[in-house]
């Protein structure tokens, strides 16, 4: 496996030479001061998980692009440092203790970011600027203080062979059917049901009561990441999986399939802050101008499974209008919803409490 991984590792530095100058945003003044930065700073920190920037070869890609491009020299120090809470909450600690950042890079979703932006520990990153034309206002969240660089677009993984009746769900109810107990996991928190309890939604009494009847429901909790699991058939489904993403990953095609319910779909945005007291802002910014390029945002999709939807050219865009033609809708939880809908840290609270009861009793 390791083998294979550096073959198409390498094949993607290849494609990445062929590809000189396609898709890089113009030197303006603004981005040639971050590029003479980055050029002391030699490398960048992240505790995300590699997959979710689309694994190693995609990291690899980076390197080559910002060479050809920008003309510096980086290497990425890309570790997992476990879930965006966590990561957060130590880059919090270093921040008030004065210490440099363990990170250059933080991913997260609004959940976890918003409570911290009070803290005034993050960079507000000109990122329109940087990219004009490629970087559009949609993606800019926290008032301008994270990037947009991956839609996520939660649903139920499934196991096409012993699962595939899940195709049958097209509200959340029906996972209440006598026909689905015990054959599905769910996550601890539980992923996108949170959301669902905003008032401008469902709202938290029903979402409390589904959540107590889901967990009685469920074989157990299976959080994100989970997918091989899946796959292998010891759980049929993941319900609501996180990013949408696994089954659209090569190594898991014909093997998991990805439904929808009507009433739960929804699009959840992986962003990008930058810290204050990191060690290497300026190399970080480089790596996301990559992300953000046609090429960075290709190997995502290849690699991670999604893209971001807001360049018609990504698959995850394609694939959101094809769920809209069969009358789906989505609710965009990006940063202006979000807070538009306080409460939901709250909420999601009492829904981990009560599936926790439900399952455990």
């Amino acid at each position: 496996m390791l083998k294979m991984m550096a073959v198409a590792a390498m094949a993607t530095m290849i494609s990445a030479t062929s590809s000189i100058g396609a898709s890089a945003p113009p030197l303006t003044p603004e981005l040639q001061k971050i590029i003479d930065a980055a050029k002391t700073e030699k490398v960048m920190l992240s505790n995300t998980n590699p997959q979710v920037f689309g694994a190693q070869p995609n990291i690899d890609a980076a390197k080559v692009w910002i060479k050809q491009n920008f003309g510096v020299d980086l290497d990425f120090d890309v570790t997992n440092g476990g879930p965006f809470g966590v990561v957060g909450s130590k880059i919090l600690t270093e921040f008030r203790a004065g210490q440099p950042s363990s990170v250059d890079i933080w991913t997260a979703s609004v959940p976890q970011y918003d409570p911290l932006l009070k803290t005034g520990m993050f960079v507000k990153v000109p990122w329109q600027a940087l990219w004009p034309g490629r970087i559009v206002p949609q993606q800019l969240g926290g008032d301008g203080y994270s990037i947009a660089f991956s839609t996520g677009t939660p649903g139920i993984l499934y196991n096409t062979t012993t699962g595939a009746d899940f195709t049958k769900v097209k509200v959340i109810d029906d996972l209440l059917k006598p026909e689905y107990k015990g054959r599905f996991g769910t996550t601890a928190f539980p992923n996108g049901f949170d959301a669902m309890s905003a008032k401008s939604w469902v709202g938290e009494e029903r979402m409390v009561d589904y959540i107590a009847k889901l967990g009685k429901q469920a074989q157990g909790i299976l959080n994100c990441g989970g997918q091989d699991r899946v796959a292998s058939g010891e759980f049929q489904a993941l319900v609501l999986e996180c990013s949408g993403s696994t089954a659209y990953i090569a190594q898991y095609g014909g093997k998991l399939g990805l439904s929808i319910p009507t009433d739960s779909a929804q699009l959840q945005y992986y962003e990008l802050l930058i810290p204050k007291h990191a060690q290497h802002p300026n190399a970080a910014i480089l790596f996301a101008l990559y992300l953000l390029s046609e090429q960075g945002q290709r190997l995502l999709s290849e690699w991670n499974g999604i893209d971001l939807d807001y360049y018609p050219e990504t698959r995850v865009h394609k694939r959101i209008a094809d769920f809209e033609a069969q009358g789906i809708k989505f609710h965009r939880i990006d940063y202006p919803w979000w807070v538009a809908n306080p409460g939901i840290d709250q909420s999601s609270a009492k829904l981990g409490k009560t599936l926790k009861e439900a399952i455990g009793g």
